[in-house]
């Protein structure tokens, strides 16, 4: 704890259990549709476990998690006559996620329902997508890219016990859409210069963690669920230069800056009227993933490349990433966590 004492006799994660399946064809047909398809169907089963005991406590605290993922993917490409280019696909994905949790007394063995750290009643969240591309070679200096895509996420979340969360409500629905696209510009003036700028809009709905995790991220601090969340959105633009010397040495670099709108952010939050609850024996600050008025992420990034010859050759890379995001409630800027 902050004073000194300690918090924990124990605390750590159970073993992983991960299962991925996946079946691939692809399909080189030449038709008037596409000249090559691919299509992936897959299936994923993850376990999770976290314990932990507090410093002079009994009971043991595990907490389980499942998520099974169904995905199906296709991807389609079509050359159109030798300076445009269009791919096309659709995928989608459902995700269903089991929560569980118990204590076990370390002296007499004995077991007790616990707090879970997702809804109890389970949780499912379900994605479906569908985009398109379009490249245009207008000559051998002159690029044009563009694309867009549709998402729809569905997410359903439920609190079947509530003895130790009455929480004001028993689910979590939630269903988002957007539209996003991105357009960009490839200029190669003269040999061994390019030169590249894009624009694009981008779209994240909340998943199950932003909306319904129960979680004391550090001693005294509490995040609670949050069914108001809303989606984020995020406006992007990025330059890039590139020189390369004889086939053999190439330097880039490239800068962008990213805006986001309705930023997914861990705040202060009250629940059921009151900024702090007991929780597991602490008083704990109530926190919850809640949406900022506005972030902003931007940085640089350098690539440098030489070949000097068949037996030796030199690569470097440098980013800088600087984000921020803007509490206008409390008139502060805070920095942004998970920017990389």
């Amino acid at each position: 704890k902050s004073n000194g004492d300690l918090k924990f006799a124990e605390w750590y994660y159970g073993p992983q259990k991960r299962m991925l399946a996946s079946v691939k064809t692809s399909i080189y047909s030449g038709n008037k549709f596409f000249d090559e398809s691919d299509i992936i169907v897959a299936y994923q089963n993850i376990d999770q476990e976290r314990v932990s005991r507090n410093f002079k406590n009994d009971n043991r605290l595990n907490q389980k998690e499942n998520v099974k993922v169904f995905s199906f993917n296709t991807d389609f490409e079509k050359q159109v006559k030798d300076k445009h280019e269009i791919r096309y696909g659709m995928e989608a994905i459902y995700n269903d996620v089991t929560s569980i949790a118990s204590t076990t007394n370390i002296v007499t063995l004995k077991e007790a329902p616990a707090s879970t750290r997702y809804p109890d009643g389970g949780s499912t969240m379900t994605t479906g997508a569908a985009y398109l591309t379009h490249s245009f070679e207008v000559n051998r200096k002159f690029i044009i890219t563009e694309g867009v895509r549709y998402s729809y996420i569905d997410l359903k979340s439920r609190f079947n016990d509530t003895q130790f969360f009455p929480f004001p409500f028993s689910t979590i629905k939630q269903q988002n859409n957007a539209v996003n696209g991105n357009i960009g510009l490839v200029m190669m003036p003269c040999k061994g210069w390019r030169f590249t700028l894009m624009g694009s809009s981008g779209f994240r709905a909340p998943n199950v963690d932003d909306v319904g995790k129960v979680f004391d991220s550090q001693p005294g601090t509490l995040i609670v669920p949050n069914p108001d969340l809303k989606p984020e959105l995020a406006y992007n633009g990025e330059l890039g230069i590139g020189k390369s010397f004889d086939d053999k040495v190439k330097v880039e670099l490239a800068g962008f800056y990213t805006l986001l709108t309705n930023a997914i952010v861990v705040k202060n939050f009250q629940y059921n009227g009151a900024d702090s609850v007991l929780y597991d024996g602490t008083m704990s600050k109530v926190m919850a993933t809640q949406n900022a008025d506005e972030a902003y992420v931007y940085g640089v990034s350098g690539n440098f490349y030489a070949d000097f010859n068949e037996n030796f050759a030199l690569k470097s890379t440098v980013n800088y990433t600087y984000g921020k995001y803007k509490d206008k409630i409390n008139n502060t800027i805070i920095p942004l966590d998970h920017i990389p």
